[in-house]
């Protein structure tokens, strides 16, 4: 990939898939959050397999104000990051208690 296209692609997450985490952020914060989102769907898609990330996010947010653009943001990055895979660990966590730790996480790590 040349420079010119490398910066393109960078401006593109900087400005386009940023969703807002402070730079402080601990980076397992991150990655739990995300993973928590990619292990709700994918195990939803067993029953409803068109179900997108963006759909979990807005049924988990329903009652929650959040900007649309975030929800959008996590769904594309979720989506890139779970392309092809077959499992996605639970991180210990019981999925009855994922909805509320990532409306928790998504309030810490997002500011609006």
């Amino acid at each position: 990939m040349d420079t010119e296209r490398l910066e393109e692609v960078k401006y593109t997450l900087d400005h386009e898939l940023n969703i807002g985490v402070p730079g402080d952020a601990d980076l397992g914060n991150k990655m739990g959050l995300i993973t928590m989102i990619c292990y709700v769907t994918h195990a939803l898609r067993k029953k409803k397999p068109g179900l997108t990330h963006y759909q979990v996010l807005k049924s988990i947010f329903k009652d929650t104000l959040v900007e649309d653009e975030t929800l959008q943001a996590l769904d594309l990055i979720c989506e890139w990051w779970s392309w092809g895979c077959l499992t996605i660990p639970n991180l210990g966590i019981k999925p009855a208690d994922m909805p509320n730790l990532i409306k928790k996480g998504v309030q810490d790590l997002c500011p609006f």
